[in-house]
């Protein structure tokens, strides 16, 4: 009887209390604030993108209203509009300084290949012509070159 006197006395295991899961380990806060990193990341960029393309197409809408537009002075806001368009996505001391020969050159150097020659001497002296005298074809095929550099002007702005 002494064994199930012993045994009677015994009480219950008592199990420990559960693990809470707050706080986290430190392996949890890192992987939280990667995904955080990342997803603001994600999103300054997508915000970037979202701005140039508003920007390009603004810069595109002006361009068809000059296009449409039977004014003497289609080809100075062509060069003024080229001009806010790339202060907008090229470095502002390095565009606002371009004149005549060293805005042409900026053009061709940022246009890839977008630019042919006509369309290059309109730019740089159509300024002093008779506008009536731009044979249309010539103001076309400059509207249509204008809008391509427009499009595909670089995703990374340093004033955007």
């Amino acid at each position: 009887m002494a064994q199930q006197e012993l045994l009677s006395k015994l009480k219950d295991v008592h199990l420990p209390a559960e693990v809470s899961w707050w706080p986290l380990a430190i392996g949890w806060w890192l992987l939280i604030g990667s995904l955080l990193l990342s997803l603001t990341v994600l999103l300054v960029i997508r915000l970037q993108k979202a701005k140039k393309f508003r920007l390009s197409k603004l810069a595109i809408k002006e361009l068809n209203i000059i296009a449409s537009s039977h004014s003497d002075n289609w080809l100075m806001q062509l060069e003024v509009l080229l001009k806010r368009a790339s202060l907008a996505y090229f470095p502002k001391p390095k565009v606002a300084s371009l004149t005549q020969e060293s805005w042409i050159n900026f053009l061709i150097s940022t246009g890839k290949d977008v630019w042919n020659d006509q369309s290059l001497m309109l730019l740089k002296d159509g300024v002093f012509q008779d506008k009536k005298a731009i044979p249309t074809s010539h103001k076309n095929q400059l509207l249509s070159e204008a809008k391509q550099w427009l499009l595909q002007l670089p995703l990374e702005t340093n004033n955007v």
